[in-house]
C-alpha cells in the first residue's frame, strides 16, 4: 500500500466481501500497518469481467485521481518554484524552520524520511515533536521517502512553506 495506491477487489457474488474481510485481519495478525492504515482506498467492485471492471465509475474516478506520490512531487516543485520567485515564503534547513514554526507560519512543513530517521535519538525525537506540533498549530505535513524528497535532502532535508511572508529572512542571524 506503499507503492500501490488502490487496490480494486472485484467479483460477482459474496466472494469479494469475504476476501476483504479476510485481507484486512491477516493484515491486522501480521500488523501490517500500511494495509490497516489504508483501508479507505481498497475499493470493492460486483463485477468479474475485467472491461467491466475498468469501466466502472468506482474504478474510473480511483485511476483518474492523482497519488499521494504525484501530489507530494507537485508541492516539492511548487516550493523549489517559491525558493526562486518568492524567497520570504519559504525557508529550509533546521534553524530557519524551527524559528518559523516558533512564528506559528509554517503551512506545509516539508521533512525527509532521512531526518525522521535519525540515528540520533534526540534528533529524531526533535523532528518527531516538530512535526506533531505543525499539524497540531493546523499545517500540513509531508514527508519525502528517499526517492521523492533526494531535490529537498540536497538542500537541507527539512522545508517550509510559510503562510505569511517573512521578510528578510536570509538577513536574520539564526
Amino acid at each position: 500500500m506503499d507503492v500501490i495506491p488502490y487496490v480494486v477487489i472485484a467479483s460477482n457474488n459474496y466472494i469479494k466481501n469475504d476476501f476483504r474481510a479476510y485481507m484486512l485481519l491477516e493484515a491486522q495478525r501480521w500488523k501490517i500497518k500500511s494495509i490497516e492504515s489504508n483501508k479507505s482506498q481498497i475499493f470493492m467492485v460486483n463485477k468479474s469481467n475485467v472491461n467491466d471492471i475498468l469501466s466502472d465509475k468506482v474504478v474510473m474516478n480511483v485511476m483518474k485521481s492523482p497519488t499521494k506520490s504525484e501530489i507530494n512531487t507537485k508541492v516539492l516543485e511548487d516550493f523549489m518554484n517559491m525558493v526562486v520567485t518568492k524567497c520570504d515564503k519559504v525557508c529550509y534547513g533546521s534553524k530557519s524552520v524551527e524559528y518559523a514554526h516558533d512564528l506559528l507560519a509554517i503551512e506545509t512543513l516539508l521533512i525527509t524520511d532521512e531526518i525522521l530517521e535519525n540515528k540520533d535519538i534526540k534528533l529524531r525525537k526533535k523532528y518527531s515533536e516538530l512535526k506533531k506540533s505543525v499539524h497540531e498549530a493546523g499545517g500540513k505535513v509531508i514527508q519525502f521517502n528517499e526517492v521523492e524528497g533526494q531535490r529537498l535532502a540536497q538542500m537541507t532535508g527539512i522545508g517550509a512553506i510559510l503562510r505569511f511572508p517573512i521578510p528578510n529572512f536570509d538577513d536574520l542571524v539564526l
